[in-house]
């Protein structure tokens, strides 16, 4: 009878097995499933960061963050807006306005026209928020983007654009 393989072997091995199905499955894909794998993966990815090192955000989540990246850009804005803007669930942006405004980083405002529209601003505790973390997020972003020239980025937005159209006519 012969002895097992030594456990850091059969480690190994188990690892390289688990690899080399992974990378079937990511051919698989790539070709079966094609543009729709390429943005799931891209965006989960990115995410995965935030997620990982709750510090780049303070703990916010990335829905937060991204009403608050709105609002820096855009004040004004409501949550219906921002929830047509990103194509977020509703209930997942109402959410991140109430921790935003809890947290004192958002106030809600009165319309000037009137009606019921609710416009949001970031508050000055909110913008020092923002400036301090900005920075790890722009070198992530910056980091992605590197792997493309700069014809290449110039190429891809308007065809970026082009799909986010598409995308808000096919889900409505």
């Amino acid at each position: 009878m012969t002895a097992p393989a030594p456990r850091k072997n059969r480690r190994a091995e188990a690892h390289a097995r688990s690899q080399a199905r992974q990378e079937q499955a990511e051919r698989v894909l790539r070709e079966e499933l094609s543009l729709l794998w390429r943005i799931h993966v891209l965006s989960y990815l990115m995410v995965r960061r935030i997620n990982a090192d709750p510090r780049l955000h303070s703990g916010l989540s990335v829905v937060a963050w991204r009403v608050m990246l709105t609002l820096t850009h855009v004040p004004g804005m409501s949550a219906n807006e921002i929830t047509a803007l990103w194509g977020f669930e509703k209930m997942a942006v109402n959410r991140a306005v109430k921790e935003l405004i809890a947290r004192e980083f958002v106030r809600a405002e009165t319309d000037p026209h009137g009606g019921r529209r609710i416009p949001l601003t970031l508050t000055p505790a909110g913008q020092a928020f923002h400036d301090r973390t900005w920075p790890g997020t722009t070198t992530d972003y910056g980091a992605l983007a590197s792997a493309l020239t700069p014809e290449e980025m110039e190429t891809l937005a308007p065809l970026m654009d082009r799909l986010i159209t598409q995308a808000r006519k096919v889900t409505g």
